[in-house]
């Protein structure tokens, strides 16, 4: 069930083309689930037990042809799907921030005024966020 959940919140949040591997943990499939437009390949785990750096080999072993891999945990102490965590690389991390920063960038300097507008909702969300703290 884990598995689906993930599929759908990728499928429409993401890619609509994201697919459950079938067979995946019988060896004709690497990885859960794959996002082709993001060349990403998931790990799902839905365990009472955490066992971080096995399911972490096994989600690098799942990523061949240079995909991302990705190990998705769901929170045994939560009701179901309602927590679950992401953990990837921190050298992939950094490059998912650059390419997202990349694109503001383009946007900035191809739309003037729209480099405005996302300044001033920066501030705007700056002021929020203070009241949090």
């Amino acid at each position: 069930r884990f598995e689906y959940y993930l599929r759908d919140v990728f499928q429409r949040d993401v890619d609509i083309n994201t697919r459950k591997n079938m067979m995946s943990g019988g060896g004709y499939d690497k990885g859960d689930l794959r996002i082709p437009s993001l060349g990403i390949v998931i790990e799902a785990k839905n365990q009472q037990q955490i066992n971080l750096m096995e399911w972490w080999r096994q989600a690098k072993m799942s990523a061949l042809n240079n995909d991302m891999p990705v190990l998705a945990i769901r929170n045994p102490q939560r009701p179901e799907f309602e927590e679950t965590l992401v953990v990837l690389d921190l050298i992939q991390f950094t490059e998912l921030l650059k390419n997202q920063k990349s694109s503001i960038e383009v946007i900035e300097k191809t739309n003037p005024k729209m480099k405005w507008d996302l300044n001033n909702l920066k501030e705007s969300c700056n002021r929020v966020l203070k009241h949090f703290k």
